[in-house]
């Protein structure tokens, strides 16, 4: 998403990224118009009122802390700014998702199941964004089908991909994964998969325009 954005315009942006590794990666790059910050998204190293546009690509759910995270937002931008999320999400029936479903069955099944999932905090960030005042609309950008395996729905389970996935012991993880292995090998094939790209706008001044 960085690098569609670099080099449009006479527009800088502000590239922040928690990782060193990656931030190195990024600068190494030497994208136009990028400059890159080592931060948070809980804390970003930004004035209040001084951007235009804040714009979240699927970052939300890997935070810590989503609904504190997108608070930043309405500190930085400019009145009369946008916050742009960006949501890439499947549609209709997906039996990838029963991968998953099981590993969660199974890794939480002695212990209290977590508050944020990955795919659905957009809607309780779209929910607690509201009840600051600041309502979202909906925009669909693309409409595409995309096809995955279950070995990748594995793989991205197996490293952890998912940041609920980390207060888990290793044993209850390797429980959520014997599950999830059992109902991936039940299917032969990949699934075609239909997804829509969004992006989910919230003014920075309580109105939507």
């Amino acid at each position: 998403m960085t690098r569609q954005l670099a080099g449009h315009g006479p527009a800088a942006y502000w590239a922040a990224e928690p990782s060193p590794a990656m931030a190195a990666h990024l600068k190494h790059a030497n994208l136009p118009g990028i400059h890159v910050v080592e931060a948070d998204a809980l804390m970003l190293p930004l004035p209040d009122h001084g951007a235009d546009v804040v714009v979240e690509h699927e970052v939300l759910q890997f935070a810590a802390d989503p609904l504190l995270a997108v608070e930043e937002a309405p500190r930085v931008l400019r009145p009369g700014g946008r916050l742009v999320r960006l949501l890439l999400h499947p549609d209709g029936s997906n039996p990838l998702t029963d991968i998953d479903a099981a590993y969660r069955r199974a890794a939480f099944a002695d212990g209290p199941r977590p508050l944020f999932l990955g795919k659905g905090t957009d809607q309780r960030v779209t929910a607690h964004l509201a009840a600051l005042g600041r309502p979202t609309r909906t925009q669909t950008l693309a409409e595409f089908t995309q096809h995955r395996t279950p070995q990748q729905t594995l793989d991205a389970l197996a490293d952890r991909a998912w940041l609920y996935q980390h207060q888990l012991t290793n044993l209850r993880h390797q429980r959520g994964m014997t599950a999830a292995r059992q109902i991936a090998g039940r299917m032969t094939q990949g699934v075609a998969a239909p997804y829509t790209l969004r992006a989910l706008i919230t003014p920075a001044d309580q109105q939507v325009r």
